[in-house]
């Protein structure tokens, strides 16, 4: 074979590996193997320290949310991450070092991301009454689901394809929280997103 050929040839695939490798360091450098180290990354970015995590919610299309919760710094943590061609764990937004104060009862925090056609909305809170048993969320479109509570906190995340036309909401959000018995004993929404212990 002719030499200039093989180093054409060697010259072509050196360039490929090049590139691919640029492109390697550009979409996957702040990724992870491990999902612990993609919560070490975020955590640093909100200059808060880390905490193991909490609860992990799938919200769809290959994203979950995860909850942190540290109480041995008074903070939580709502992160969505996702894991790419099945080996890379990567921070997509949520926030970060929200106070857990001993003299809320419950708040009714909510928000949203979008990642290409959907919208993952999530709800997070302290949960500081022993007698709450069930958190239950109505959605300004009338979807309505259950809160996990844990270590605290509740979270809960839902996603749904963004149709061309937004739909009208039916109402405001709301939170209800019940004891073990389905008694109402709060409820919030985007007019009353907490309450405080008295004194």
């Amino acid at each position: 074979m002719n030499l200039k050929i093989v180093a054409g040839h060697a010259i072509r695939w050196l360039l490929i590996m090049a590139a691919s490798c640029t492109l390697f360091v550009t979409l996957f450098s702040s990724s992870s193997l491990r999902i612990d180290q993609t919560v070490r990354k975020a955590l640093n970015m909100f200059e808060v320290p880390f905490a193991p995590i909490t609860e992990r919610i799938k919200t769809g299309q290959g994203y979950e949310l995860l909850q942190i919760v540290d109480k041995e710094h008074g903070l939580y943590h709502h992160l969505f991450v996702k894991k790419t061609l099945g080996l890379f764990w990567s921070y997509r937004g949520g926030g970060g070092g929200r106070p857990l104060d001993e003299h809320t009862v419950l708040e009714f925090l909510w928000g949203y991301s979008t990642f290409g056609k959907y919208r993952h909305y999530y709800a997070a809170g302290p949960v500081n009454d022993a007698r709450i048993a069930k958190l239950k969320i109505m959605w300004w479109d009338g979807h309505e689901q259950e809160a996990d509570i844990n270590n605290g906190t509740y979270i809960a995340a839902r996603s749904y394809r963004i149709p061309k036309e937004e739909p009208e909401g039916t109402s405001h959000n709301h939170l209800y929280a019940y004891d073990v018995n389905g008694v109402l004993l709060y409820e919030l929404s985007d007019d009353n997103r907490a309450i405080k212990k008295e004194g």
